[in-house]
């Protein structure tokens, strides 16, 4: 049997979290006069008593007594039941469709960014504050999701990052709490510190708290249809925190807590990423000298190399924000920066994809092999971190690797079987399953190019796409198995 009041008190503090915000959104309503407070009011109402609901006669004893299967199943409806409490301003305010708030908000609550919004100034500065602060709330959700659960899953390799006291440094942490606390503190510190930055770099107040919002969860949910490469006062701060977001929030919180932050520049993630990032950038910028010439001739080779860096982090991290049209740049370009947002950033940040760690240890393995092939009796051992990477963990990568694009190919037939286009399907499918938001491949929709543009079936679809990519598969697909469901 699972443990329902545990799911019953995550699902009830998750209520009583999104009523806060909703709260905070009221107040932006009531400050700007946008006539919508009533509605918020109404929300707010309802989820308070819904949660109490939800928590009604547990006790702490009965929500310890935990097992697998009840993370598994927590997990995943968390992510369900986040999307469906917190859409109802689309369906009442901005008069959406199902479809359209049901996509909408899970591209927020999973920091993919993908957007059905085509007027922006259509809409009230209450409803995109709620827009903006729900993607921040999913970033930080992903974090403690995949720092504190995902690794007891042991999906996808993940219990190489696993929390236990084995290591010397988590002992200071009594209880998975005070990690996800430590973790929230500096994910709300980064938050602050970019606002701030946008605010004296010359953005207006609002602007610059919601395009934080956007740049510490690398979720890319703009406030304006403006592109983010234009407001050239505030371009070189946000390309600095959308790295930091990329990189993995337990290692910086970790370290610093243990008082040795010069560790930080120690982590195999951090300096896989970071060097892919400027080799990477540096192949593109040799690309745009030698076969695309429009717009390069007054240009210095540094600013050549940011643009490229930038437009990559950019790209690389998820985050999404519409930058320099890169698609002009070159094959070679296109095809190095869909590289770069299938493989994501590092584990433990608020960006999707394949993540960096597992490029690693598939490029220990092949190593390893090779040396093999050379002297057969050799007993070579995989490090990572410091950490032997056992069979069963190397396993764990390849099998995430494999279910990862067959499920991309699954929904790819399935987009198809709706109408789509081949290529339009696989590029929905490469930006959802990534919560990349950017369309690398080419247009999603016959008609308008982007998601805006897809039936109701399909913006529901590939809704179901983001919130896999950004549990990372398994963790729902688990629940498909009918001997999860007889435990």
């Amino acid at each position: 049997m699972f443990n329902l009041k545990f799911v019953r008190f995550a699902l009830g503090n998750l209520t009583y979290l999104v009523t806060g915000l909703m709260f905070v959104t009221l107040l932006v309503s009531l400050y700007y006069q946008d006539g919508k407070a009533s509605v918020y009011l109404r929300q707010i109402v309802i989820m308070t008593i819904l949660a109490l609901l939800l928590k009604f006669n547990i006790k702490s004893h009965e929500i310890t007594r935990l097992r697998t299967p009840d993370l598994f199943l927590t997990t995943s409806l968390i992510w369900l039941y986040c999307v469906l409490l917190c859409m109802f301003p689309y369906l009442v305010i901005a008069n959406y469709s199902f479809a359209d708030s049901f996509f909408e908000m899970t591209s927020g609550v999973t920091t993919t960014g993908s957007t059905i919004i085509t007027d922006f100034n259509s809409l009230p500065i209450s409803l995109l504050f709620w827009r903006s602060i729900t993607q921040w709330l999913g970033g930080v959700g992903f974090i403690v999701v995949g720092v504190l659960i995902l690794p007891n899953l042991g999906t996808g390799g993940m219990k190489l990052f696993k929390t236990e006291s084995s290591d010397s440094e988590e002992k200071s942490f009594a209880h998975y709490r005070d990690l996800a606390f430590a973790i929230s503190l500096y994910y709300l510190f980064l938050s602050v510190v970019c606002a701030l930055a946008y605010w004296i770099c010359g953005m207006g107040k609002m602007d610059a708290i919601l395009y934080a919002f956007a740049t510490v969860s690398t979720g890319g949910f703009a406030p304006t249809a403006q592109p983010f490469a234009e407001l050239t006062t505030t371009y070189w701060p946000g390309i600095i925190i959308m790295w930091l977001s990329a990189l993995p929030f337990q290692v910086f919180v970790l370290n610093i807590k243990g008082r040795s932050p010069l560790r930080i520049f120690k982590d195999r993630q951090i300096l896989v990423y970071s060097g892919l990032l400027l080799v990477v950038a540096f192949l593109i910028m040799l690309d745009r000298l030698l076969y695309w010439t429009g717009g390069n001739a007054d240009k210095s080779l540094i600013l050549l190399y940011w643009e490229s860096l930038a437009n990559l982090i950019n790209i690389s991290s998820n985050t999404g924000f519409t930058m320099d049209n890169f698609y002009l740049w070159g094959a070679a370009s296109i095809g190095l920066f869909g590289f770069m947002a299938m493989l994501g950033g590092c584990s433990g940040s608020t960006s999707g994809g394949l993540k960096v760690f597992r490029l690693s240890i598939v490029h220990l393995f092949v190593k390893q092999q090779l040396y093999r092939s050379i002297h057969s009796n050799s007993n070579q051992v995989i490090f990572y971190n410091g950490q032997a990477v056992s069979n069963e963990d190397f396993k764990g990568v390849m099998f995430f690797i494999c279910i990862y694009f067959m499920t991309a190919s699954i929904f790819i037939l399935l987009l198809a079987f709706t109408g789509m286009e081949m290529n339009q399907a696989l590029s929905a499918v490469v930006t959802t399953i990534s919560n990349n938001g950017v369309t690398i491949t080419g247009p999603v929709s016959s008609t308008t190019g982007g998601f805006d543009g897809q039936t109701d079936l399909q913006k529901i679809i590939t809704a179901f796409v983001m919130i896999l990519g950004r549990l990372e598969c398994s963790t729902m697909l688990v629940l498909l198995l009918p001997k999860f469901w007889r435990y």
